[in-house]
């Protein structure tokens, strides 16, 4: 995975046949897809276009499901795009509707997941670190190997932030995380996992292994054209420096 070039082009083409044909639910659900292409990537301006009026068809057609499911990544969009205040609000609505409506199931899961990432956007760690867990937990419940991932990595995370830096177990957290990906062929997950590793290992002193899953980081990021990864983590490796 990772292949957003040919993710955004068939995406692109998807929502052009579904105008084409003018089909409401298939237009709709072609924007989150492409959506959902973009905020994966960083390019979270134009997934906020193409989310509003995904969420306006919904609006207009009772299409309910898709609602809840696109308010959620609209929300963590939000999020990222600086705005987390209202991220945090609208991720709160997303994942109460989905858990009423569908459950406890995937999509349940990722919105517990994005609402514990916006909650460390908002450096409310407590609150970030108990949807993380949520998340973890989930995630092995119903054994969404994809999902439990990205918690691992973002308990990782939180373990550096919040606080003292919990090196230990940031570093277990985060290197079951890169198995995963790796074992998954999930290379968005591996590459912000090494990301992270890479600031663990400066918090550590490692410098060597610190430049080492930062090139790595590096060229990852670059080969899938993740610009908004890579700033981010030059922004914040030069902070540690």
């Amino acid at each position: 995975m990772g292949e957003f070039d040919a993710a955004i082009v068939h995406g692109r083409d998807a929502v052009q046949a579904a105008e084409s044909v003018d089909h409401a639910y298939s237009v709709a659900v072609a924007h989150w897809g492409l959506a959902y292409a973009y905020i994966q990537r960083g390019e979270v301006d134009s997934a906020i276009r193409l989310l509003e009026r995904t969420l306006a068809l919904c609006r207009d057609w009772t299409i309910p499901i898709l609602l809840q499911i696109s308010t959620g990544l609209y929300g963590i969009a939000l999020a990222r795009a600086g705005h987390v205040a209202e991220g945090i609000s609208t991720l709160r609505q997303a994942k109460q509707s989905v858990k009423e409506a569908m459950g406890t199931g995937n999509y349940h899961t990722l919105q517990v997941l994005w609402l514990g990432e916006a909650y460390a956007r908002d450096r409310q760690y407590a609150d970030a670190m108990d949807a993380a867990c949520r998340a973890l937990e989930l995630s092995r419940q119903f054994n969404q190997l994809q999902f439990e991932g990205w918690a691992l990595r973002l308990l990782g995370e939180l373990e550096l932030q919040s606080g003292p830096p919990q090196i230990a177990t940031a570093e277990e957290h985060l290197q079951q995380a890169l198995d995963l990906g790796q074992k998954l062929g999930m290379r968005p997950l591996a590459a912000r996992c090494h990301a992270d590793l890479a600031k663990l290992c400066r918090h550590d002193g490692k410098v060597a292994q610190a430049d080492e899953h930062f090139r790595t980081a590096t060229r990852m990021y670059r080969e899938m054209g993740m610009n908004y990864w890579l700033q981010a983590n030059e922004s914040e490796l030069k902070a540690l420096a």
